[in-house]
């Protein structure tokens, strides 16, 4: 063929009677069962006919996609019906930053229908808890056999996919949480080979051990706790913002109702597992049905352990680093070396904006450590690794250039914690090799992200690299939110490739715009002078993407709406100085004793 002749695409001709050959394997299939179904037929003889049918439903749906089978009309308004249904259930949700303007408050009437069908299919099923799974099995048997085998079929494959579903959601977290928390990739391998070995062993052994009322309790006592989730309150709570795909309307819902909605879900698809095929275990009858009332067993012990880690991961967790929230004010941390001053110092400290550390206790891991001894003759700064350890007079503790002093001192603190800690955890991040993803988020700010993460979820990981409040003290985190929400900076990308130095010469350069303007927005004009870094700001909505030529962007995908500074490659990069001489250095200079009272 020469290359002018036009390329053409050669079309592959269905079979003559493809239809009719699926047809007839369906009909041997029910014809065998409704022939050779008996109600004391062993349960394991209905396993080669329930494979054959799930063999049979792939079957059809490729001949089908291929154009080889053709519907009837009637299924097809059917599908069409139930796709439209479908539709109304995919929401699209992200995290509000905030930002005007203010969005209607309001739950998703998807998610409350969902809710009440759930609510009475597992009714339905408590009430008529004895007449499963072996009643149902007779009866449905001495019926028809063919319409058996449809039946437990459904069951069976239903079961299967929350099972293996539940086991997926438990592993996720526990990788990412646990698992890939572990620096070093042999024992992280091992981990993970132990969790997997785990999952598929933990249902098998509750169910051989525990009654079949324990996974169903277990469920119910998930499920109120899902619902006492809606009784959080302010603390532990992020605004999200949610729309129907395809529809312009945007709401806002609180976190706490998506995940009350989340767990009473879960709780209710495991209980409607629970129902048609463990229904007469929770009184210790014999089922009739074993192989059906194990696969229940099992799948219910999983979704038991999902439903729990769940619990886990989202509102215990929540509440638990919303304790560690940087929004909570943390004056500087003083504490005194050998003798304490009198009530009225500590006082008049504390009402000009400090507070009094003792050894070992409150949330302080930085603090000015004052050593008022008679001695003393000098007042001096010795900066140590998490401090600075002052020799004051007792008559200068409260003077107003030595409290300055200490503000100061305790500013730089912060800042010089923030800065080697972004050198360390990218420093561990890209010790790491990623297969998808451009760079990593950036958000010591906010309380409700652990630690960095992927823009792209990988191997099941949802974070990278050590936590934040391992790396950085509550101290650090409160004033990287002070200065980013000055500056109305919700995210920061960092952009695989970009160097340390350069990242943090950057943060430098917002501390000098929070320093000399305060509360005002940081634009791309105000970061100079950073050779091989770009910074972009982007004000991220829905439906509003980076669009900068040349330059990748970001999975937004748990975004809805915020500023996000990136920090970009850029070409021709030289080397960059030690950021660290760009910090002024606050330590104050000898100061004779009694000078300053």
């Amino acid at each position: 063929m020469s290359h002018d002749e036009p390329h053409t695409t050669e079309t592959i001709e269905p079979p003559a009677g493809a239809g009719l050959v699926v047809g007839a394997m369906w009909a041997a299939v029910g014809l065998a069962a409704h022939v050779g179904f008996r109600p004391d037929t062993p349960e394991w003889v209905e396993i080669p006919t329930v494979l054959a049918v799930w063999f049979l439903v792939l079957c059809t749906w490729a001949i089908a996609d291929a154009g080889w089978l053709s519907a009837p009309r009637w299924f097809r308004a059917c599908v069409e019906v139930v796709s439209h249904t479908l539709a109304d259930y995919r929401i699209q949700t992200g995290i509000d930053f905030g930002g005007s303007p203010e969005y209607e408050r309001r739950l998703p009437p998807a998610l409350l229908r969902l809710t009440g069908l759930l609510v009475v299919a597992i009714t339905v099923g408590v009430l008529w808890r004895d007449g499963f799974p072996g009643p149902a099995r007779a009866r449905l048997i001495e019926g028809s056999g063919a319409l058996y085998v449809g039946y437990v079929s459904i069951l069976w494959g239903w079961s299967l996919f929350v099972g293996v579903a539940a086991c997926a959601v438990v592993g996720v977290h526990v990788n990412d949480v646990i698992v890939n928390r572990l620096s070093v990739r042999s024992a992280r391998t091992r981990a993970q080979f132990a969790l997997v070995v785990g999952l598929v062993a933990a249902p098998a052994v509750a169910a051989s051990v525990f009654p079949g009322w324990v996974p169903a309790a277990a469920v119910l006592v998930g499920a109120l706790a899902g619902v006492l989730v809606l009784l959080m309150g302010k603390r532990g709570q992020i605004r999200f913002l949610w729309r129907e795909k395809g529809k312009p309307e945007i709401y806002s819902v609180g976190s706490a109702w998506l995940l009350g909605w989340g767990d009473l879900s879960l709780a209710g698809v495991v209980a409607l597992s629970i129902v048609p095929t463990t229904g007469r275990l929770w009184s210790g009858l014999e089922s009739g049905a074993p192989i059906t009332a194990g696969i229940g067993l099992l799948t219910a012990w999983a979704g038991v352990f999902a439903l729990w880690t769940w619990l886990w991961v989202g509102p215990l967790r929540m509440l638990r680093l919303a304790r560690r929230d940087p929004a909570v004010a943390m004056p500087p941390g003083v504490e005194f070396v050998g003798e304490t001053p009198g009530p009225d110092v500590l006082e008049a400290l504390e009402a000009r904006g400090f507070r009094l550390v003792r050894d070992g206790t409150g949330r302080h891991r930085l603090r000015l450590r004052l050593d008022t001894s008679e001695a003393r003759r000098t007042l001096r700064g010795e900066e140590g690794s998490d401090g600075v350890e002052w020799r004051v007079h007792p008559r200068d503790v409260l003077h107003p250039q030595v409290l300055a002093e200490m503000r100061a001192a305790d500013r730089h603190m912060r800042r010089r914690e923030l800065v080697e800690g972004i050198g360390r955890l990218l420093a561990s991040a890209t010790a790491r090799t990623f297969k998808s993803g451009t760079g990593f988020w950036f958000a010591p700010h906010l309380w409700y992200v652990p630690a960095m993460s992927r823009d792209t979820d990988e191997d099941a990981s949802m974070t990278v690299g050590p936590p934040y409040a391992r790396v950085l003290s509550p101290e650090a985190r409160r004033h990287a939110y002070e200065v980013f929400q000055a500056v109305h900076v919700d995210l920061i990308f960092i952009e695989d490739g970009v160097p340390t130095e350069g990242v943090e010469r950057v943060l430098l350069q917002v501390f000098d715009h929070f320093d000399l303007w305060g509360v005002d927005p940081i634009e791309e004009k105000h970061i100079f002078s950073v050779p091989g870094v770009r910074v972009l700001l982007h004000q991220f909505e829905f439906d509003a993407p980076l669009a900068e030529e040349g330059y990748p962007e970001p999975d937004y995908e748990n975004l809805a709406r915020g500023r996000v500074l990136h920090i970009m490659k850029d070409r021709g990069g030289e080397e960059v100085d030690d950021p660290f001489e760009l910090l002024p250095d606050h330590r104050p200079s000898l100061v004779p004793v009694g000078a300053l009272s």
